[in-house]
This record gives C-alpha cells, sequence and structure tokens, in this order.
C-alpha cells in the first residue's frame, strides 16, 4: 500500500475514534429522576443535552446538573442546608441620599433554577 493510502486509511478509521471526545453530564428534575448525556464533545455540550433531555420530559420542572464528567456538582439544596436557619447576612447595602433610599444588592452571574425562592430578603 502506498504511504498516500495509508494516511486515508488512518483519517477515516482512526482518527475519529481518537477524536471522539467522552464528555458527560447528569442532570436531576425535582423528583430526582437522572437525565444523562454521554459521549459530547466538551463539558459544555454534555450539560447542554442533559438539561436539554430533562427539559423535554419536564418542561415546567426544575433541572440542576448534579455531575460533570463523572464528578459530583454541588446542588442549590447542598448550598441551602449550609446556611442558618435564622436570619443571617446578605450583600445587601442601603444608600440614603436626596431623601431617596435606593437597596443594591450583590449579583449572581449564575444560578441555579433550584435556589428559587430567594431568601425573603430579597423579596
Amino acid at each position: 500500500m502506498s504511504a498516500h493510502l495509508l494516511r486515508v486509511l488512518y483519517l477515516l478509521i482512526a482518527a475519529p475514534t481518537i477524536a471522539l471526545a467522552n464528555y458527560s453530564a447528569v442532570v436531576e428534575d425535582a423528583t430526582g429522576k437522572k437525565y444523562l448525556a454521554s459521549n459530547q464533545p466538551n463539558s459544555i455540550a454534555a450539560s447542554a443535552q442533559a438539561t436539554q433531555n430533562c427539559r423535554q420530559a419536564n418542561p415546567s420542572d426544575i433541572c440542576e446538573l448534579v455531575s460533570l464528567n463523572g464528578k459530583a456538582v454541588i446542588t442549590s439544596d447542598e448550598v441551602k442546608a449550609r446556611l442558618p436557619d435564622g436570619p443571617h447576612p446578605l450583600y445587601l447595602w442601603r444608600l440614603d441620599a436626596n431623601e431617596s433610599t435606593v437597596f443594591v444588592a450583590g449579583s449572581i452571574h449564575i444560578l441555579k433554577p433550584g435556589f428559587y425562592p430567594l431568601p425573603p430578603q430579597f423579596e
């Protein structure tokens, strides 16, 4: 066989197998049912596919990422369990000027749906 033909065979047979990524994600709905996406090209694609699978099955339900590439992702319930039961400090500032009051809250750029409802201090 010629070197060119060997290279073409390699590209057709071996290269796709080598290029196949094995990123995976697990998303869970509010009832605890899990939705898996595996053999995805990257973590974002795996997360998006697992979330889409969950939302297709439960359009009005919460779908929360719980595992990415075999590693657990902290859930909103786990974060909330770490908070004290009573009042606790929040990143909230009150600004008073010229007979006006403005409240400025710290921002959370990515907040999973499981965090809702927000604490009463935000409502």
